[in-house]
């Protein structure tokens, strides 16, 4: 049976195996600045590339925002959690009409390495967005612009 951990626990397993490089140190995962989501970011969904853009955080954590790939623009709502650094989101074309089969459920951690800020993670695909029963769960990254 094959676990996958991801990046930030591939990030982690690197830096406890490789402690002393500079390259394989661990990286900092927090606690996060309440608004480290807000703002543009470049992402990588599954070979991908787009924008993130956390454009509001209200005061319970809810987040709300675009994710643009080419002329395709999503819609994305979901929680930011600063005191675990961690972004989960639903993206689709229209959240108020959203159809099950057309979102990707999100979930990811912020983090510092190299002086960037990052947010790395795993998305769920559903069939009428890539996904299907035998392969469905993809790998994101993002890092700040």
């Amino acid at each position: 049976m094959r676990t996958r951990f991801g990046l930030p626990g591939m990030a982690l397993a690197l830096g406890l195996c490789f402690g002393g490089t500079s390259w394989g140190q661990i990286p900092d995962l927090g606690p996060c600045a309440p608004d480290v989501i807000l703002g543009a970011w470049l992402v990588n969904a599954n070979g991908h590339s787009g924008a993130l853009n956390g454009t509001s955080l209200d005061g319970t954590g809810k987040i709300t925002g675009t994710m643009v790939f080419g002329t395709l623009v999503r819609q994305i709502q979901g929680f930011w959690s600063a005191s675990r650094c961690q972004v989960t989101f639903l993206q689709a074309s229209s959240l108020v009409l959203a159809v099950p089969g057309e979102m990707q459920f999100y979930t990811g951690y912020a983090y510092n390495y190299q002086g960037l800020k990052r947010l790395a993670g795993s998305f769920v695909a559903f069939a009428g967005t890539g996904g299907s029963a035998e392969r469905h769960t993809f790998g994101w990254d993002a890092v700040r612009r």
